[in-house]
């Protein structure tokens, strides 16, 4: 709802100072800076979750565990929807020796 309000503003904006072709400029740039600002939050969001360890429950034993994902990778994740790499699991005790199942949990939360 939120993209489609600054669209509509920005080519309401775009159409009063340059016609049509001032309207469609308007809907490009405010679609751009939409993306743009929506990319930077979900960034921000999961550089932020991943400094503090994620409970998630372990696919292997069912138990609930915490794990830590490395803040650089978590960012990349954000942007290309890559699963998470887990780097530190206190199942484990520090790096985890499993497949690390669990990496869409972790992906979820952050």
């Amino acid at each position: 709802m939120t993209a489609m309000m600054s669209i509509v503003v920005g080519g309401g904006i775009g159409g009063l100072v340059g016609g049509p072709v001032g309207a469609g400029a308007g809907f490009a740039l405010c679609l751009v800076i939409f993306s743009v600002t929506r990319a930077a939050l979900r960034v921000g969001a999961a550089e932020l979750s991943a400094g503090v360890p994620i409970v998630i429950r372990c696919p292997d034993c069912g138990e609930r565990t915490k794990v830590k994902v490395d803040p650089r990778q978590a960012r990349w994740s954000a942007l290309t929807h890559e699963r998470p790499v887990v780097k530190v699991c206190a199942r484990w005790q520090g790096a985890p020796q499993c497949q690390t199942a669990c990496a869409q949990q972790v992906a979820a939360k952050l």
